[in-house]
């Protein structure tokens, strides 16, 4: 009879589960129905939407600098449902403005409006444009100047655990050659990589990245992409003894401290262990105000390519003598 009721108990325990998963189940299915049909409603009304596409000049002179006096972007104002404003963007992602300077050979402005028909899939989907901007682009043509200037990477790295940067970061090119008006190039004196996230490396890095865009749109780059090569290895615990130089202390004449040496402790990789020793490192005594009775220790100078350096003791003491 005890055997009969507990296989009742947990015949009924297993079937409120059911009951409870299938009205979840319907649950979770009404709300996405509910969504779907927000979804529909909201995409179906017609709204104003902003639309950006860059602007491309074809047959610059070559030996011009185009100066342009707003930027190379066209902004359009369109106006349609949300169905075709979202097809509209998913198909013109790669969509700019071709304007022919040939067509400009008497004028030095340009009226955007009457471009907007170079925008095909944009003019299209019943999307209605109600306003460009800028509505007129104004240009000019000065003496073309170029400059070679170094790439500079200054991204930051985060390393797996135990593994750092083996040997300096290569980039290919190291250089890029910028053009422009004189007045626009001459302060420019590098060039940065576009910031990326790198996380968790534990291995060698081949990475083709893009040159930062130019905040001036007179100045252009001759490439934008730049290949950094990363070199990782594994990193070990090391620690080595430095002496400690002192401080001049004038007017005294000589001082003698205790401990005369500090202990280093410092990640270092694998194929520059053999190599880093007491004489890539400079450890001074200093005297502060907050402990008059003795010297703190700091590194005056440390290789690099080392990780976590770590100095014991911080505090050492001192006697002062004559000779």
């Amino acid at each position: 009879m005890k055997k009969l009721i507990i296989a009742f108990i947990q015949y009924y325990k297993e079937v409120s589960r059911r009951r409870i998963r299938r009205r979840f189940g319907l649950f979770l299915f009404c709300i996405a129905v509910a969504f779907v049909f927000w979804i529909l409603t909201v995409l179906g009304k017609n709204r104003h939407f902003d639309i950006q596409v860059p602007i491309v000049f074809i047959n610059v002179p070559f030996d011009q600098a185009l100066l342009v006096d707003n930027s190379r972007h066209v902004s359009f104002t369109v106006e349609g449902s949300g169905w075709f404003f979202l097809k509209s963007k998913i198909q013109n992602l790669s969509d700019t403005l071709r304007i022919d300077l040939n067509e400009y050979e008497n004028t030095r402005e340009i009226d955007l409006i009457k471009k907007i028909n170079s925008i095909d899939k944009i003019t299209l989907d019943k999307l209605v444009i109600i306003d460009v901007s800028p509505a007129k682009l104004k240009f000019k043509f000065e003496k073309k100047n170029t400059k070679k200037v170094p790439i500079i990477f200054n991204s930051k790295i985060q390393y797996s655990k135990q593994f750092g940067l083996k040997n300096k970061i290569r980039m290919s090119p190291d250089s890029v050659v910028i053009s422009g008006p004189q007045e626009d190039i001459q302060s420019i004196q590098n060039w940065e990589v576009n910031p990326v996230n790198i996380v968790d490396i534990a291995d060698d890095q081949n990475l083709s990245l893009s040159l930062k865009p130019a905040e001036n749109s007179n100045v252009l780059l001759a490439n934008n992409k730049v290949s950094v090569y990363i070199s990782v290895e594994k990193y070990t615990t090391k620690r080595i003894s430095v002496p400690i130089h002192i401080k001049a202390m004038a007017p005294f004449e000589k001082i003698a401290i205790y401990p005369q040496k500090a202990e280093l402790t410092f990640l270092v990789g694998i194929s520059k262990y053999k190599s880093i020793n007491e004489n890539a490192f400079r450890v001074i005594a200093v005297q502060e105000k907050k402990s008059w009775n003795k010297l703190k220790l700091k590194i005056d100078h440390a290789p690099s390519g080392i990780q976590n350096l770590a100095i014991a003791p911080h505090l050492v003491d001192y006697l002062i003598y004559n000779k």
